[in-house]
């Protein structure tokens, strides 16, 4: 999905839930910061055609959009992608992410998205872990998108999950930081290990 398609989708989703500030969470978080920083983005980090949203001031109206704009609705065979309704429970961000939201205010449809932090994004995708997550996530280290030793720092900041899960996530990127050739500093990336 591109920056394009995404004020399309969320002029549709506010047409339908009347509200007019919602929060995207998930891999196309990184639209906003792309948006903003004016970077081009690896392919990895905008593949997905899914757009995870809530919006802001009353989650459970996102579930509205479900039949007229969710997967396999007539939407999304017509134009290929769609919306996701979430609520913010779903994700396991570092504490403070809500402070860290990037707002942007899109004139043309004037709704306002929040897109979640970067590095609040790949250390939620490190600790569910799955394989299109870490896919994301060495796409933006790659590229640069992402800033290892701020993600390293986040990880100490997760509080809503275990810390065997914490530490999986960490070893999960302590793997592809290798993988990466990126150099592992230990004094710099897990202070508190």
């Amino acid at each position: 999905m591109n920056n394009e398609q995404l004020w399309h989708l969320i002029e549709e989703v506010k047409n339908i839930t009347k509200h007019d500030s919602f929060v995207v969470i998930g891999s196309l978080s990184i639209l906003g910061y792309a948006e903003r920083n004016q970077v081009e983005l690896p392919y990895a980090m905008c593949c997905s055609m899914d757009l995870d949203f809530y919006p802001e001031l009353d989650p459970e109206s996102g579930f509205l959009v479900t039949e007229k704009l969710g997967e396999h609705s007539a939407f999304d065979l017509e134009y290929g992608y769609h919306a996701d309704p979430v609520t913010p429970q779903l994700p396991t961000f570092p504490d403070g992410w809500e402070k860290r939201l990037l707002r942007i205010k899109e004139n043309q449809t004037s709704a306002t998205v929040c897109f979640t932090d970067p590095c609040d994004t790949a250390v939620s995708k490190y600790i569910r872990g799955e394989e299109r997550d870490r896919s994301w996530c060495k796409g933006g280290i790659a590229a640069k998108v992402l800033d290892p030793d701020e993600m390293a720092k986040r990880f100490s900041m997760v509080t809503s999950a275990t810390q065997e899960e914490v530490k999986l996530a960490r070893d999960r990127f302590k793997e592809d930081l290798m993988e990466l050739n990126q150099p592992l500093q230990k004094d710099v990336y897990f202070l508190d290990e």
